[in-house]
């Protein structure tokens, strides 16, 4: 899994908190993961926030609020915003396990029944565990969407 970290300078620049500061320089955060965190932004503050990049084939990017220090999908099409995450850190701590598992279901051979009932468990698995990471985004957030397709 690639993985974007970006510059110190870029960061402060940006004027983000010490925290995600961290998080974006030092630990980064996954690409390409199949077509739901498809390319990462420059960080540009624009008012209260910093878009980080865009989320399902592009028709989303995900913004951090400078304020609330949560992150949010907005449609770019409509407009309309979703909860992505709580936070920075909830996040990557979401999206690396999903592109993980999205990884390996990948190469699961479809006409191995086993490998299959085995892959399906680990999706429901999976979900429990990435809802208890951020449990916001079980109640109508951006995830509840994709993970009840895991």
């Amino acid at each position: 899994m690639e993985l974007r970290r970006y510059g110190t300078e870029e960061a402060r620049t940006a004027g983000l908190p010490l925290e995600e500061l961290e998080i974006l320089t030092r630990e980064g955060i996954p690409l390409d993961c199949s077509s739901l965190f498809v390319s990462a932004a420059r960080l540009e503050r624009a008012g209260d926030l910093v878009p980080l990049g865009k989320l399902w084939s592009e028709e989303f990017e995900a913004r951090l609020n400078l304020v609330s220090r949560q992150l949010d999908a907005i449609h770019l099409e409509s407009g309309e915003l979703t909860l992505l995450n709580s936070s920075l850190r909830q996040f990557v701590a979401t999206l690396a396990p999903y592109c993980a598992f999205i990884d390996k279901r990948a190469l699961v051979d479809e006409q191995d029944g086993r490998a299959l009932v085995r892959i399906e468990a680990e999706g429901r698995e999976l979900r429990q565990r990435l809802y208890a990471v951020d449990p916001l985004t079980r109640s109508g957030g951006w995830w509840s969407g994709v993970l009840d397709e895991l």
